[in-house]
């Protein structure tokens, strides 16, 4: 669901494996330019939280299994990083609603722009980021239908 909304919102997707060292995710976290990063629980937070000193894009930790420890997590150059439930997220949005800068920011989208990053394992040095276009996934999605449903 946070993937979804991520991209709805015009954002950029990017994952994050469970075998991933603390490294490989502050490595993925910069590379992406992330703003927001959505994890299963403190510890994975706690992964990121390692390194926010490195992460001057990142705004935001949203934390959905658990409630995160603290509300808050303050780098040395004195910025805060927000730490934020799934339901806090939602109140956020539920607050801030606003229906036109949505659909504003989805028709801001084109075919050829980069919907998802997907990470190699980093085998052989840094991992390497593949972009996915949202006309990639508009062709999956309709490859899918086209073999998977039946006409009517």
């Amino acid at each position: 669901m946070g993937e979804m909304a991520a991209i709805m919102a015009g954002g950029v997707s990017a994952g994050i494996y469970p075998t991933d060292t603390k490294e490989q995710v502050a490595y993925k976290v910069l590379h992406s330019n992330a703003h927001i990063a959505l994890v299963e629980d403190n510890k994975k937070a706690k992964t990121i939280l390692a390194s926010i000193d490195e992460l001057p894009a990142l705004k935001t930790i949203v934390v959905w299994g658990e409630t995160p420890e603290s509300e808050v997590a303050t780098r040395s150059d004195s910025s805060q990083v927000r730490i934020l439930t799934w339901d806090g997220l939602l109140k956020l949005g539920d607050e801030s609603k606003n229906d036109d800068e949505l659909q504003a920011r989805m028709d801001g989208q084109e075919a050829g722009g980069c919907c998802a990053l997907i990470y190699t394992s980093g085998t052989t040095g840094q991992p390497k980021a593949v972009m996915i276009s949202h006309d990639n996934i508009l062709f999956e999605v309709r490859s899918l239908f086209k073999n998977l449903v039946p006409l009517a």
